[in-house]
Order: C-alpha cells, then structure tokens, then sequence
C-alpha cells in the first residue's frame, strides 16, 4: 500500500491508497476523514492540489503523480487548498420571470407570511408553502443544458454572449449557427423571449385568460371571448 500526506490548512491526514488509485477518490477518503460537512463531489471539484509546488490533475492515479523519490518510499505528500463553495457557477443564472421549478415555464406567485404559493402553471405543477429560501433556491437555472436541438453540440453557456434562439415553428431550441441555415419561413426569436409568444398562432401575447390560466394573443380572442380576461 502507499499512502499520501494531505496538508490541508495546516493539519496533515495521512491517507493509505493503490499506486492505481486516481487522487480524487483518495482525497474523498480523506474528507471522510477529517468530516467536513459539505458535498464532496462538488468540493472535490472546486478544490486545487499542489505536489512539489505545482497545481495537479487530480484525475491522475499515485504512480503518475509521485515523483521518482515518492515511488520508492511509497509516500507523496499534497497541498490541499478548497475551492470557495459560495462562488456560483457561472453556468448557473437567475431567470428574468419567475419559473416552476418542475419544468421552468412561467409560473404565478403568492406570498402569505413569509411563505410562497406557487400557482397555475401551464403544466399544472402547484408548490405550496415553502420558505423564501426555497423559493429563491427554486429560481436557478443551469444555461449549459440549454441545448441547441439541431446540432445537439452548442448551448447556451458555451456560445458567443450566451445568445441562444428559439424556433417557434420547430418549437426547438437553436443557436446561431443552426439558425443561419434554418429554414428563413419558420419563426425565430431569442430564446429568453419564446414565452412571449402564443405556441399555436406565433403571435406576441397580449391577455391573460384566468378561465384558462394561459396567455392569449390577438388571434386567440374569439376562443376565450366567454372567459374572464386581463390584459398583460
């Protein structure tokens, strides 16, 4: 067996490990260990690792890090520095509307007491008295798995100023360079305005139906004339 020395902010923890073990699993070992309460995946993702004074690839396994020395006492010791868990990723971003956290379509809210009602979603998802916290945990959304259909490869965190596209006609995310030989007759917008439009007739939204709990445009009206509407 071979062990490695983690110095992490000045305490050192010895760990025992397989030369083929890759550092990541050993250092989660190690936080086993010392039981820091966090999630080790994520921290172990964030963290950095110095060997002899240079940041390393924590995917690699001893026998690849550990230098000739190292080898052959079957000891290395590593510099442990914990990533900041309360930087958030940048992927990760509040939307401009207040979304369902089940499917992210736009979603009513209700405040009574310190605790939130959320109401009359399109898809009929309802999520009663929750904290504040909660709610506001609930209003993240991660852009990298906003994924352009077509060519399954660009998001919306991996393009040029995120600038991602909706087809309304394709009812399909698509990013720029898609959108350049899509079809020119179907209906394009930016993505952060494909709520706007009404799925069936393409047109901008002008009332809201409480009949229905949905959004109308103009060539909707005759549909919901009996209804009880309010314009947006």
């Amino acid at each position: 067996m071979s062990k490695v020395i983690f110095n992490y902010q000045g305490i050192k923890t010895t760990i025992q490990c397989s030369k083929k073990q890759p550092l990541k699993e050993i250092a989660k070992s190690l936080l086993i260990k010392i039981e820091i309460d966090i999630d080790i995946d994520i921290d172990i993702d964030n963290a950095f690792f110095l060997y002899n004074g240079e940041k390393i690839n924590k995917e690699l396994k001893f026998e690849d890090l550990a230098n000739k020395e190292d080898k052959e006492r079957n000891i290395m010791e590593i510099l442990l520095i914990k990533g900041d868990k309360n930087i958030e990723n940048k992927n990760i971003v509040k939307p401009k509307n207040i979304i369902c956290p089940k499917c992210f379509e736009n979603i009513m809210i209700k405040i009574n007491k310190y605790k939130v009602d959320l109401i009359e979603c399109k898809n009929g998802h309802k999520i009663n008295n929750i904290s504040i916290k909660e709610f506001d945990n609930g209003q993240r959304i991660d852009i990298s798995k906003i994924i352009c259909y077509f060519c399954k490869t660009n998001n919306k965190a991996n393009i040029f100023k995120n600038e991602m596209y909706y087809c309304l006609t394709c009812e399909k995310n698509i990013c720029p360079l898609c959108k350049s030989i899509h079809d020119q007759s179907h209906k394009i917008v930016i993505y952060e305005n494909k709520n706007y439009f009404c799925n069936k007739h393409k047109e901008t939204f002008i009332k809201y139906c409480k009949t229905c709990n949905n959004n109308i445009c103009m060539k909707c009206e005759k549909e919901h004339k009996k209804h009880e509407n309010i314009y947006l």
